[in-house]
């Protein structure tokens, strides 16, 4: 009887060993959406003295054997989403990533800039523990109700109102049992961190449904309740230097499908309103898709000019030029198309690029773009150091029990000078750190009038 089980199993794991071995060799039709958010070097496999194991059946014929032998009650859904993502986690890949079938529709929306809520930016306040908004975003449910300085104090979650310095609180006792070793700041911002998380989540969620909370305004407490709805991203935002009106800065956060309408629409307003000199701020930018940054950089090179070369594991190189582009509409990129009246729209202005130690990827590639067409100066700190393309895989494509989605590096990009800096950063052409009262300052409260990296970027287009 037990040889019958035996063999009965290693028919089963045979049969699935075959199947995943065919599935494999199949050309994938993958809605393959490239960006250049992150990734590391790719690299050949270290040399050993024996051949690697190849430890897919044994993982099959585990997982057989726990689901048919074990008398524990096993959460399978959840032991398997461990394995992949530690599977993931093995790679040495530390920017790949395992996305459920959730996370993955909320990826995919945040990269059109669709999002669900009531339209606010927030940041962490982490000495008095509350939310602070910065920023709403236009034809938003918040933009009748809130301003720019409210503090959220408390979310409401099925009729209780919860204090986020209770929240600070639990959490940091958390924290302190988890990582014993870290100091008292260490653990204020990670405990900030998972509050805000927290706040963000209450505050978020489907169109048509309510978002209750608390609201501190000028000393005085008030419940909210907004309908949330359906909002744009704001990726990209402008406004006239208040040392020179001919002076324009335009802040991109990030680049996503949102970025290119909104950098022209930004470029244009400023340009009617005498601008002919520009400050293009991509501090604490973490990057973004590729098509984006493609659609931006056009307007600034002309029809044929480099704007980064790929390669990938196998050693072939692709160079993208710029070209018109005309995206479906229906493919989800057709706000990143390239006209032949946006080539060069914006060439022979004066460009001065503000950049720092976040500044990644997308961030990094539009800094040296500009750099290595001699269209810019660069001022801030060294940048990042993400060199490098990350390609995510919707599985479901693939028929009846694939699930989720994956993100991997994929290739290494240069820039149009052909010198990498991944790994390594962009040094700026100026050296300025943020000093006195705007070091002490969130940046996303930073004003022209204390921000020294922005002065210093302004006075090179007027001095």
């Amino acid at each position: 009887m037990k040889n019958k089980i035996l063999l009965s199993i290693l028919a089963l794991l045979l049969l699935v060993a075959m199947i995943a071995s065919f599935t494999s060799c199949f050309r994938w039709n993958i809605v393959d959406k490239t960006t250049t958010d992150s990734g590391n070097n790719i690299t050949n496999p270290d040399e050993t003295t024996r051949d690697p194991i190849d430890y897919t059946d044994t993982f099959f014929l585990v997982d057989y054997l726990f689901k048919h032998m074990s008398i524990f009650d096993i959460d399978y859904e959840t032991a398997m989403l461990s394995a992949i993502r530690a599977y993931v986690e093995a790679t040495g890949d530390k920017y790949a990533m395992f996305y459920t079938p959730e996370e993955l529709d909320a990826l995919f929306t945040e990269n059109n800039g669709d999002l669900y809520g009531i339209g606010v930016q927030v940041i962490f306040d982490y000495d008095e523990h509350c939310m602070e908004v910065v920023l709403i975003m236009p034809d938003s449910p918040a933009q009748i109700q809130l301003q720019i300085g409210d503090k959220v104090t408390h979310v409401i979650v099925e009729g209780e109102k919860i204090s986020l310095a209770d929240v600070v609180e639990a959490n940091k006792a958390k924290i302190r049992k988890i990582y014993p070793n870290y100091t008292e700041e260490e653990i204020n911002i990670a405990a900030g961190n998972e509050t805000m998380d927290y706040a963000v989540s209450n505050l978020k969620g489907p169109e048509g449904t309510k978002a209750n909370f608390t609201v501190l305004r000028d000393g005085v407490s008030t419940d909210y309740s907004i309908t949330r709805a359906k909002v744009k991203t704001v990726s990209v935002t402008c406004k006239k230097s208040i040392k020179d009106p001919t002076v324009g800065i335009v802040s991109i956060q990030q680049f996503d499908m949102t970025t290119p309408v909104q950098f022209k629409e930004c470029m244009d307003k400023l340009i009617a309103e005498g601008c002919d000199k520009f400050v293009f701020d991509v501090r604490n930018n973490p990057g973004g898709d590729l098509a984006s940054l493609v659609a931006v950089m056009s307007t600034m090179l002309n029809s044929g000019d480099v704007i980064l070369s790929t390669k990938d594991t196998s050693g072939k190189t692709e160079v993208t030029k710029v070209k018109t582009v005309n995206y479906s509409l229906n493919s989800g990129y057709s706000t990143c198309n390239v006209t032949e009246q946006d080539i060069g729209k914006y060439r022979g202005y004066d460009f001065v690029v503000l950049a720092n130690e976040n500044s990644a990827s997308a961030a990094e590639l539009f800094t040296s773009v500009l750099r290595d067409h001699e269209l810019a100066t660069i001022v801030g700190t060294k940048t990042y150091g993400k060199g490098s393309v990350q390609s995510i895989y919707d599985l479901s494509v693939q028929g009846e029990g694939y699930y989720g989605g994956l993100k991997l590096t994929t290739k290494l990009y240069f820039p149009p000078s052909g010198v990498g800096y991944n790994g390594l950063g962009i040094e700026p052409h100026y050296a300025v750190e943020l000093e006195g009262v705007a070091a002490e300052t969130h940046f996303y409260k930073l004003t022209e009038d204390i921000d020294n990296q922005l002065q210093k970027a302004v006075s090179l287009l007027i001095d």
